[in-house]
């Protein structure tokens, strides 16, 4: 009933620590599905997702917002992380590396490598919310050599 006094119809829970469920590829059904603490990690919009070491390791990359309070006040004070989570299934831990500096949102890759490990990734460089700045290229596998930046390519408005 919020929405029909002007209020949001979502909110956010404070006292609650964000988390990701996964659930086995063949599994037969839900009871396999197990879930993991990512404290800090508001997953807005995934970019790609795909297995490692045989089933092993999954890894995401998705946008995170880092100002989830304010992502229902003001919409110009959201700063948007673009993250490689990296979850290894047997210990049920969680690594996670930025992607860029910037505030970037919308990634897209090549549809031919959705679930699959991928090397370029596009985002729409986010200044601020709801405005786009600009498009950004983004080289993933420079995130192997730990720099925190994989930008290679950008163009940003005027």
């Amino acid at each position: 009933m919020d929405i029909f006094r002007g209020r949001s119809p979502v909110g956010v829970d404070p006292g609650k620590i964000p988390r990701l469920g996964s659930i086995p590829r063949y599994a037969k059904n839900k009871t396999k599905m197990y879930w993991i603490e990512v404290p800090g990690f508001n997953m807005l919009h995934a970019v790609n997702a795909w297995e490692e070491e045989d089933g092993e390791k999954i890894v995401i990359v998705a946008s995170n917002v880092l100002s989830v309070e304010h992502a229902l006040e003001s919409m110009d004070l959201i700063h948007l992380s673009l993250e490689k989570v990296e979850i290894k299934v047997k210990e049920k831990k969680v690594f996670r590396q930025p992607v860029s500096i910037k505030s970037l949102d919308f990634g897209v890759i090549n549809p031919a490598y959705i679930g699959k490990k991928n090397r370029y990734a596009y985002a729409a460089v986010t200044a601020p919310m709801p405005k786009i700045a600009g498009v950004v290229k983004l080289d993933l596998s420079l995130l192997e050599a730990d720099n925190g930046n994989c930008t290679v390519a950008s163009r940003l408005y005027g």
